[in-house]
């Protein structure tokens, strides 16, 4: 069985990662894009495009994407057959972790090397994906909503398009750039509830409407509808506009 077969991505963290892709950018010629990276495309032994890419990414340092190593690095490694590069590392006592993923862009899982580097594995989703069904985005928005309150840039900006919107309740225009921005700073949300779902499904478009609760970290409460656009991007499902609107007192969930 083959097992690795190429290098996916290279990520890393940075104290000032604003400034330290500056200086990739100045320095090394590396076209960084808004979302804090690029991605290459792989050429074969005579310098022609494979269709594969090689994703580069510099993160914030106060990110959990790398946990429970204490690198600031993480290496992706593409995979043929993930399933059975799990069943044999853990067969050879290798301290696979726990969680998986299994999104738009195919299957993810993670292994500790000796050293204790967080390794992650990649199979890559093949052909035309599916339309997932309401289920799915439920999951997903609860996903995203979890990255906000946990300020995971990296999940964040994984969930988001570089051109997402959000009209906040206050009927604010934010930018996906301004929300992370704040969150920088400081806690951005407390706690984020979720009513039940309604999902709205076409073809690389789904629509979420709910009733959340959205907690501050001052104290305040907010009741609002919070609807959200997905859209299919590149194979993966990536929020493009959310809206929040605040209910009157007197609304019945």
């Amino acid at each position: 069985m083959k097992r690795v077969t190429g290098i996916g991505g290279v990520f890393f963290n940075a104290n000032d990662p604003v400034a330290l892709r500056a200086w990739y950018e100045r320095h090394l010629g590396i076209d960084v894009q808004d979302w804090g990276g690029t991605a290459f495309t792989s050429l074969d032994a005579a310098g022609n495009p494979t269709g594969a890419t090689i994703v580069w990414s510099i993160g914030a340092a106060d990110n959990t994407q790398f946990a429970p190593s204490k690198a600031t690095f993480m290496i992706n490694y593409r995979v043929e057959d993930l399933d059975a590069v799990l069943r044999a590392l853990q067969n050879e006592g290798c301290n696979v972790l726990e969680k998986t993923d299994n999104s738009g862009h195919g299957k993810f899982a993670w292994v500790m090397d000796p050293e204790g580097n967080k390794i992650e594995l990649w199979q890559e989703s093949s052909g035309k994906p599916r339309v997932p069904d309401a289920d799915f985005f439920r999951a997903l928005e609860v996903e995203r909503t979890q990255a906000l309150v946990a300020r995971d840039v990296t999940t964040i900006r994984r969930l988001h398009a570089p051109d997402y919107e959000l009209i906040s309740v206050p009927g604010r225009v934010m930018s996906l750039e301004r929300y992370l921005s704040l969150m920088a700073i400081d806690v951005f949300y407390a706690k984020w509830e979720h009513g039940p779902m309604r999902v709205q499904l076409s073809e690389g478009m789904a629509a979420v409407r709910y009733q959340a609760k959205i907690t501050f970290p001052s104290g305040k409460v907010v009741d609002c509808w919070h609807t959200d656009m997905y859209a299919l991007q590149s194979g993966a499902w990536k929020a493009v506009w959310s809206q929040a609107t605040q209910l009157a007192p007197d609304s019945a969930s």
